[in-house]
């Protein structure tokens, strides 16, 4: 009964409200988080309006226009017949697990300079916060979603409600690593990326570049030669790009 009811509101409702609705809720329950439990101190009314700013226009003109250019650009040359008689739980795993290694490449390809122009806009904030995640051009989603288009169909046939919450996972997962908290996650670090794990990413100094690329499983970065132990970096972490950048050049990826 209560599983109808929840598929039935989530069918019902246009995408457009349903992620409005989810991104009061994070709203609310993350930025009273970050206030109580802040790992880097910021002024956070000056940047309050700037960050908002840019999670709407995201959400509004960003993330749609790239998901209709991705789908547009590239389809999935993979189909996996028997995928159905999997568990879904597994379907989704193994979705996120190889995504998330196509999107390491993808992220590590963003940083070298040919395509370092379009990425720049997400390295921009010079603080850290689950609203000053949402920072991407369009070109810079378009690369992106790449990674998911590809493996998309290890999920099987899902119906519609299955789909809204993978994309909402997603979601969550951008909102978690950019997270500014505290806590100290040690035991989980094995098996998946915390905030502070990518928060050295964001870092302005020069070493830290091309560290932590991963998005979910730290298990690339430590096959392949760009993880950074949080541990071990003692020095206090500052955010932003080093040079200034023209603000309309850094949104359009150009």
């Amino acid at each position: 009964m209560l599983s109808t009811l929840f598929e039935t509101s989530l069918t019902a409702w246009s995408p457009f409200l349903l992620f409005g609705f989810f991104f009061l809720l994070r709203f609310v329950l993350f930025s009273y988080i970050e206030n109580k439990l802040y790992a880097h101190k910021f002024k956070q009314k000056e940047v309050f309006l700037p960050d908002l700013g840019s999670a709407l226009f995201y959400m509004i003109v960003v993330f749609p226009v790239a998901m209709y250019l991705s789908n547009w650009i590239v389809t999935s040359p993979f189909s996996f017949p028997n995928i159905d008689t999997v568990s879904i739980f597994v379907r989704i795993f193994l979705y996120f697990f190889v995504a998330d290694f196509l999107h390491y490449w993808i992220h590590r390809l963003m940083h070298l300079p040919l395509l370092w122009r379009i990425h720049m806009w997400h390295h921009s904030p010079t603080h850290m916060s689950w609203l000053a995640g949402f920072r991407a051009s369009i070109l810079d989603a378009t690369v992106v979603n790449v990674a998911f288009i590809l493996t998309w169909p290890l999920l099987g046939t899902v119906d519609h409600t299955t789909r809204l919450v993978v994309l909402l996972l997603g979601v969550l997962v951008n909102d978690w690593m950019h997270l500014n908290i505290r806590f100290r996650f040690r035991f989980l670090e094995n098996f998946l990326i915390t905030p502070r794990y990518h928060h050295i990413h964001h870092s302005n100094d020069q070493k830290h570049y091309t560290k932590n690329l991963a998005a979910i499983f730290p298990i690339w970065d430590k096959l392949f030669g760009t993880y950074s132990d949080p541990d071990l970096v003692k020095e206090e972490i500052t955010f932003g790009l080093n040079k200034k950048r023209s603000r309309t050049r850094l949104v359009s990826g150009l």
